[in-house]
């Protein structure tokens, strides 16, 4: 957390960038050693197929952690790269990173981890995850500063390009057409800002053209029809330290709403790796048939691999069917092949809570 919180408060600074990449791998190699080495040798014994799904329901601070990244196998070699990056919620900035190659086995590669807050919320979540996804919410870059919002939003609602789709984007997604919005679609997306409650949960938001929407608006929603609602946004998983074992967060607020799935990110992450990672979500999910983890955790893979895989290369095409013009589709892809994602930055962030 100390290099993580001293990053971002100078996301320019390159020593501070590179210390935060390091102190990533670093955890996740202890966390494959101590935690979920163990879990996946133990899980593989008992005879579960490879990519079965696992819930998991992490206690106190393991919280923060992103389980599912936790590198099980090792055996990389690290490059020092030079990189550029826009953070959702910072500046661009010039990056040093340590890149792996090739790529460390990670848990995910393995079995298809999901989360939930407590048995008690998957309980009450089954009924509620019946719900189909027929209808859209996208609610794009409220305040004009992410630089790829737009080409997530088009690759979102491509995906729902046969149903009813309402687009909040810009100044018109004010609380108000939101929180009505939300009320009345099912599956919510939400491309924007997040802000973690580190000590205080009330704190937790989304931004909104005309403010936030904080946890405690979250807890007084009752929604009847949404089926998932995706927080494409910083820190939006974070729980608060003042009480982590309870998990006060944007997706447990969401599922005690009456949201039975909530994807959301455990840090401030990037704009274009998360615009990507979105795409694919949408395209392995609507596209190909897949139940949301598995399309989570198999976008998570190809973003992951994407700069090193042919097959991945190849199968980025079929995403040019995005509703966008052939140029604009063009020049995302193009930022996307020439970027390396491999480091867990990028990727690892992101989780499924629920069902």
């Amino acid at each position: 957390l100390g290099a993580y919180w001293r990053w971002r408060g100078n996301p320019g600074d390159p020593q501070a960038q590179a210390a935060w990449f390091a102190t990533l791998d670093g955890m996740l190699a202890w966390l494959g050693q101590a935690v979920m080495g163990p879990l996946v040798a133990r899980l593989e014994a008992l005879g579960l197929p490879q990519g079965a799904l696992v819930r998991l329901i992490p206690g106190g601070w393991l919280g923060l952690l992103p389980l599912h990244a936790a590198v099980v196998d090792r055996g990389l070699q690290t490059v020092d790269r030079g990189l550029q990056t826009v953070d959702r919620g910072m500046q661009t900035v010039d990056e040093r990173s340590v890149i792996h190659r090739p790529p460390s086995t990670h848990a995910l590669d393995r079995y298809t981890f999901t989360y939930v807050p407590s048995a008690q919320a998957l309980y009450h979540a089954r009924p509620q995850a019946a719900r189909p996804a027929e209808s859209l919410l996208v609610v794009d870059n409220p305040d004009g500063t992410l630089v790829f919002s737009g080409q997530e939003a088009e690759a979102v609602q491509h995906a729902f390009r046969d149903l009813p789709v309402t687009t909040l984007a810009g100044k018109r997604a004010t609380k108000a057409r939101t929180q009505r919005a939300m009320s009345e679609c099912r599956v919510l997306h939400f491309s924007t800002h997040g802000r973690a409650g580190w000590t205080e949960s009330e704190r937790s938001s989304i931004k909104l053209a005309d403010g936030e929407l904080t946890l405690p608006e979250v807890f007084a929603l009752r929604l009847e029809y949404p089926r998932l609602a995706v927080l494409s946004a910083c820190e939006t998983s974070v729980p608060s330290l003042e009480n982590p074992e309870e998990v006060e967060a944007l997706p447990s607020g969401l599922m005690l709403a009456g949201v039975p799935g909530v994807v959301g990110s455990l840090w401030a992450v990037n704009d274009l790796s998360t615009a990507l990672l979105m795409a694919w979500f949408y395209h392995f999910w609507r596209e190909q048939g897949m139940d949301v983890p598995y399309a989570l955790r198999q976008a998570q893979i190809y973003l992951r691999d994407g700069h090193q895989s042919e097959a991945v290369q190849a199968e980025m095409e079929a995403l040019a069917g995005w509703r966008m013009s052939a140029e604009q589709a063009g020049d995302f892809l193009n930022l996307a092949t020439l970027r390396d994602f491999a480091h867990p930055y990028y990727w690892a962030g992101f989780m499924f809570t629920g069902l």
